[in-house]
Parts: structure tokens; C-alpha cells; sequence
């Protein structure tokens, strides 16, 4: 499938601990903050064991809820090493026995920092994962900032924010690109042109009226596409494509959708009616779900179906059985409204 070489670095981290009572979902936002995909678990403030975004994707996926605790998925037979070890020696450790992480551990068990592996891929490109990026919208929560320019061109720390999604993708080995237009179209297409510039090829899909999300599909029915990553134009995401393009494969789905854990504070006590016929009242909880990240693997059989006509994506995704989800733990955010995209220029390290 994938074609190339790797380059590998090691880097030695400080990662975040999490206490081995605490849930599935506190270790979701800690994968969040931290954008390495892996955890530490302790109990009593002593190592227990690794969590990474994988094993909690495994959890979800067999039917633990983001309330369940992290010691139904905790990893308690990693390979640990001695803080004394050298770097050459951890390094040796980590090749020879085909692992990704290797936490260091000192006398009295506490874990004080950990190697991770960190694959920086080049070379040759997926030859059967064609990308589609949809960038017709009006971008209209964004007026007046989209009044001349559509959103997807909008800077971010100066460069436009469409630039940094095709620089992500051709970085991860994915080139082959498609491009859905309609709003402002000629803005982009003067922009990348055929895509030489950048490193990629990019086609360009030019609705005559809007479709949707998914319509659009339809003008893709006779390109030679096996899989198609789509993703809406105005993320600002640092996304594994690499591991999610891996995972919709192995899952053997119609189709992936990608998910971010979102929480929410409810503004009101919520009541609940007990069997004994008293009541709970839960003051002003927190509500935590999975929230459609606008990120989706299709496989060519859902594409090649698609008829012309308007259609939004979810209903696409909906009619199909069964559904793969892949759930993000990196940094992601829809600058779709103003204030996420005024947060993004201030957080320059998301990029």
C-alpha cells in the first residue's frame, strides 16, 4: 500500500501521567493536550503501565464507554528501563524488540520520562489513497473575513490555511489530490493551479450548484480511486494519516469517520427519577461525546454509487453498515467560527 522509506528519530519526553482510577475519557484529553499518543498510568504515584491513543481506540471499539476506567485498558506488560540505561543502550532496546515507546523508570518505580519513536516518512507515495478536499462552502459564520475570499484561503500566521492542510498531506506521502470549488473558486485555483508547486497533482471538482458535502462525489465516478480521504477545507488539524488510513483498511468498513472528544458544561441541573421514586439532581454537569471531526476514509464501492443530486455527508455515512470510527487525539479545531479562528493564530505551535 504504502511504498517508501522511513526516516526514525528517537526522542526522550516528559509525558503526562494519569491515575489508573480516572476514565477512559480524562485520558482522552490528556492524548489531547499532549499530541504523542501516549500516556502514563500510575497508582499510588508509581508506574502501572501505558495507555496509548491506539489502546484506547481498541477500548471504544469493543464496547467501553468514555466512563469506563483506564484500568480495563491500561498496558501493564510494556518493557520499561532503568534511568541509568544510556541513550544508545534505550535506543538498541526499543529496535530490537519492535516497540514504540519504552518509559524509563527509576529505583522506586516512578516513571521519569520516556522514548518515543517518531517515523518522518518520504520517498514514495500511497498509491491507492486519493484525497478529496472540500472547499466550496460560503463560509458564511466567517463574514465579513469571507466577503472576498473564500475560507479555506484564509491565513493562518500569514500562510492560507488550505496551504498548510495540502503541505500536511504531501508530507505524509499523500499527492494525489482533488479539490471541490464553488464559492470564490478562481481565488483557489490561481492559488495551486495544478499543484507543481506544492508537490502534488490537484484536480479540481467545480460544482455548478451547491451539493453538499457529499455530492460532489458523483463528478469522482470515473477517476481510478481504491480509497478516498475526505476532509473539510477549514480544519486545523494535525491528524496521523498514516495510522488512520491503516486502521479504515484493517476494519474492513464501507466507510471511516473520524471523531474528537468534545465536552460541554449542561447550564441547568439535570434530574433524574430514582426506582424508589426519589430524583437525583446532577448540578450543571459535564457532557462528554463524540463529535464528527470532518475527516472520512471511503472505500471505492461507496464512491462509485453516489448520484447526482444534493447530499450531505453524514447522510452518506448513515446509510452504510458497517462504520468505522477513528477517533482523533491530536489537536483539532473548525475555524469555522470566528472565535476558533482567531485561536489559532495565537497557538502557533499547533503547526
Amino acid at each position: 500500500m504504502l511504498n517508501l522509506l522511513n526516516r526514525i528519530n528517537f526522542m526522550l519526553i516528559d509525558p503526562p501521567s494519569i491515575d489508573i482510577n480516572k476514565s477512559l475519557k480524562d485520558a482522552a484529553l490528556s492524548l489531547n493536550k499532549t499530541g504523542k499518543g501516549i500516556v502514563i498510568v500510575t497508582e499510588d504515584n508509581k508506574f502501572s503501565g501505558i495507555v496509548t491513543d491506539g489502546d484506547l481506540r481498541r477500548g471504544l471499539l469493543n464496547g467501553l464507554s468514555l466512563e469506563s476506567r483506564i484500568c480495563e485498558i491500561v498496558n501493564r506488560k510494556c518493557i520499561t528501563i532503568l534511568k541509568e540505561i544510556s541513550d544508545k543502550a534505550a535506543i538498541k532496546k526499543m529496535l530490537s524488540n519492535h516497540i514504540e515507546h519504552l518509559p524509563l523508570l527509576n529505583c522506586e518505580g516512578v516513571c521519569k520520562g520516556i522514548y518515543i519513536k517518531d517515523e518522518i516518512m518520504f520517498g514514495e507515495k500511497y498509491t491507492n489513497v486519493s484525497v478529496l478536499l472540500m472547499a466550496g462552502g460560503f463560509g458564511k459564520r466567517l463574514m465579513p473575513l469571507t466577503k472576498d475570499i473564500p475560507k479555506p484561503m484564509l491565513p493562518v500566521n500569514g500562510v492560507p490555511l488550505l496551504e498548510k492542510i495540502i503541505e500536511d498531506l504531501r508530507q505524509n506521502g499523500l499527492t494525489n489530490i482533488f479539490i471541490s470549488v464553488f464559492y470564490k473558486k478562481e481565488i483557489i485555483k490561481n492559488y495551486f493551479q495544478n499543484g507543481d508547486e506544492f508537490g502534488v497533482s490537484i484536480k479540481y471538482v467545480e460544482e455548478k450548484e451547491p451539493l453538499g458535502t457529499a455530492g460532489c462525489l458523483y463528478y469522482l465516478k470515473k477517476e481510478n480511486i481504491n480509497n478516498l480521504l475526505v476532509l473539510n477545507a477549514d480544519i486545523f488539524a494535525d491528524v496521523n494519516y498514516k495510522k488512520l488510513i491503516e486502521n479504515h483498511i484493517s476494519s474492513k468498513a464501507k466507510a471511516t469517520i473520524c471523531a474528537v472528544v468534545h465536552q460541554y458544561k449542561f447550564p441547568f441541573g439535570v434530574i433524574d427519577k430514582l426506582s424508589n421514586g426519589g430524583i437525583k439532581i446532577n448540578e450543571k454537569p459535564i457532557i462528554t461525546k463524540l463529535a464528527n471531526a470532518g475527516i472520512y476514509v471511503l472505500t471505492k464501492e461507496v464512491c462509485s454509487k453516489i448520484t447526482y443530486g444534493f447530499r450531505d455527508m453524514t447522510d452518506l455515512i448513515s446509510s452504510y453498515k458497517p462504520v468505522n470510527i477513528f477517533t482523533l487525539f491530536e489537536k483539532w479545531t473548525d475555524i469555522g467560527i470566528l472565535s476558533s479562528y482567531q485561536s489559532v493564530q495565537i497557538d502557533k505551535k499547533e503547526f
